[in-house]
């Protein structure tokens, strides 16, 4: 039987345009529901009961006229219209026996003219479990989509927020790989420069040693001259000095003035012949000069010590002349060359003598030749002599 038939006989303040709903007991309408038609009371022409069916699509299931014109409150009380509303929607909800999810639209008069404006509320029903009926408000369905829009752009913001922290820590982790591999480039690039420091070391060595060879080839040349007395022969014609000759060296030739020394008439090697070549205008005259000199100046040369003949030979040495000497000499050998200039004594030109020419390689004496004038050759010949005599007779005594 019609509860509202029973309440209003004989005046029904309602009419459903869809028939008259007849649920089996009525929920209890949200509040919200129930503020919404009394905000809308005055002046509520009708109020349209949709079912959501899913994004922004709804059907409607019944409707309510209520009659009310503008500024004007309908017959009907807001309790009245909110059964009638909450009878549609419980009626629809016991024959499907689900949560749903409805629409209340109302038709309101709010200006004296013109079509009524619509207003919507959204409630459901079912969603307290089986056993209960349970009604509560709740938004616009589709205004779920806006919800999960909004959740979307925030989710999204966030993975750009970590996009950009991954960014930088890859960048830090490029910044510091490219600082890895500067720093490896850098311990290449030094390798590299040790390798070829080390290379260079060898190579220098390799020369000394080729030098070395050489200066003790020329070194055997110079005392082959010596013993047989064409160095002596040398000295004689530029300088007209007498040099003893060396213990065990070839005798002077036969008819030779008394004391004087001769050129053998073997073939004189290159170096000998380029070092005794001069032009005409400059070439002194041969002569035979006896033991002792008759110069004065020679003499006083002859009487000299062996430490003044040191002193003398260094200062004697120009300063266009110590370079090559660097070239041609190795740095101990300078160093000796250097030492005869403070010698304390003739026992240590001796030795310096003695190591000088200990040290001689290959074809040192022919780049000195180059180097030194004959007057220098002579006094490095007449101190290694000196020197190697001195050796003798230290043996001797022994």
């Amino acid at each position: 039987m019609n509860e509202y038939a029973e309440v209003y006989p004989n005046q029904y303040p309602l009419e459903f345009e869809s028939g008259i709903p007849n649920p089996a007991r009525f929920p209890p309408a949200p509040d919200e529901l129930i503020a919404f038609i009394r905000q809308f009371h005055r002046g509520l022409s009708r109020v349209t009961i949709k079912l959501w069916q899913g994004r922004k699509r709804y059907s409607q299931l019944n409707a309510i006229n209520v009659g009310a014109k503008h500024d004007e409150l309908p017959s009907a009380s807001v309790d009245q219209i909110v059964r009638a509303i909450m009878a549609v929607a419980q009626d629809y909800y016991e024959g499907i026996d689900q949560p749903c999810k409805f629409m209340a639209q109302a038709q309101v008069f709010t200006k004296p003219t013109g079509d009524p404006t619509r207003k919507a509320a959204h409630f459901e029903l079912g969603a307290g479990g089986e056993d209960l009926t349970y009604a509560e408000q709740i938004q616009a369905p589709e205004a779920m989509d806006d919800m999960l829009f909004g959740h979307i752009r925030q989710c999204h913001s966030e993975i750009l927020d970590q996009a950009k922290i991954i960014s930088e820590i890859g960048r830090e982790a490029i910044q510091n790989a490219g600082q890895v591999f500067a720093v490896k480039q850098e311990a290449l690039e030094a390798q590299a420069a040790a390798n070829a420091v080390i290379l260079d070391s060898r190579r220098a060595e390799a020369q000394e040693s080729a030098r070395d060879k050489k200066w003790e080839r020329g070194f055997k040349m110079l005392e082959k001259a010596i013993n047989t007395g064409i160095a002596q022969a040398v000295v004689q014609k530029h300088t007209g000095l007498v040099l003893p000759m060396p213990t065990g060296a070839v005798a002077a030739l036969p008819g030779a003035a008394p004391g004087a020394i001769t050129a053998p008439t073997t073939p004189t090697p290159a170096w000998a012949a380029a070092a005794t070549t001069t032009p005409a205008a400059a070439r002194p005259a041969p002569v035979a000069v006896a033991r002792p000199v008759e110069l004065a100046d020679t003499e006083d040369d002859l009487d000299d010590d062996y430490q003044t003949k040191g002193r003398k030979l260094f200062l004697s040495i120009t300063a266009e002349q110590w370079p090559e000497l660097f070239d041609s000499l190795t740095k101990g050998q300078v160093k000796l060359l250097r030492s005869l200039k403070d010698a304390p004594d003739d026992a240590t030109v001796l030795t310096v003598a003695a190591e000088f020419r200990a040290g001689l390689k290959d074809t040192a004496m022919a780049k000195l030749a180059h180097v030194l004038t004959v007057e220098q050759i002579a006094s490095v010949i007449e101190l290694g002599s000196a020197a190697e005599a001195d050796e003798d007779e230290d043996e001797d005594e022994d």
